[in-house]
């Protein structure tokens, strides 16, 4: 339905009013948009153009305004997204979350990057994000077992057909605790990856490449592997 309304828009609304639709490529939006849309191709990785990497250094720039942040480290930053807008946008969010503490995030973020693909894989820039932000949650709550369930009781929430409907955080909290308002922590703590739609407090993911971490259990066993030495 949605995509017909913006099919219907092309012929109701001015010539002056532009659209821009992100996606994947390959998707069912791209062939029925394709008659009245100009696709633009976001290039990422060895195939990236000189405009990405300029366009995310500004990004971390205007992210870490006001931040003590040496420019190489910008620089490093914006060269190894290599594109990737979405890794970028989640480390500023993790790194200036009033919750932790900004120089040690980002220096652990600059301390990770050269471990993507050292184990072995293929690389995953995204993934190793992701285990990092929910590494530093579930540390936090390691000698605290009500906590853990809080936090796997939010993950399960956002994969669809764990729940028959999705639940407001506070409901959430209900489930495990008296205290609603227990559940908080835990949330805080993925801002990062997880948003909330309106006064409700639902939790929703922030971009699709999460729950598509979450749901591949190999990948987050590899990952996950980098933040946990087993002896």
């Amino acid at each position: 339905a949605f995509l017909d309304t913006i099919a219907r828009w092309s012929t109701e609304l001015p010539g002056t009013c532009k659209l821009v639709l992100t996606s994947r490529a390959g998707l069912p939006n791209e062939e029925k948009l394709k008659k009245i849309s100009r696709r633009l191709v976001l290039d990422t990785g060895d195939d990236v153009s000189d405009e990405s990497p300029r366009d995310i250094k500004l990004l971390f720039e205007k992210g870490f305004e006001g931040k003590e942040v040496e420019q190489k480290h910008i620089e490093e930053l914006a060269k190894y997204a290599a594109g990737l807008f979405i890794w970028a946008r989640t480390v500023i969010e993790y790194v200036n979350d009033a919750y932790g503490n900004f120089g040690t995030r980002l220096g652990k973020v600059l301390a990770n990057m050269p471990a993507v693909g050292a184990q072995g894989g293929e690389r995953d820039k995204i993934g190793i994000l992701y285990g990092q932000i929910l590494f530093t949650v579930a540390w936090a709550q390691r000698d605290d077992l009500d906590e853990l369930d809080r936090l796997s009781l939010v993950l399960a929430s956002i994969i669809p057909g764990n729940l028959r409907k999705r639940l407001p955080m506070r409901a959430l909290g209900a489930l495990l605790s008296p205290n609603p308002e227990a559940i908080d922590g835990v949330a805080d703590g993925l801002k990062s990856v997880i948003a909330s739609d309106g006064t409700d407090e639902t939790p929703r993911i922030r971009h699709k490449s999460f729950l598509d971490f979450l749901l591949d259990e190999q990948r987050v066993i590899a990952v996950m592997k980098h933040f946990i030495k087993v002896e």
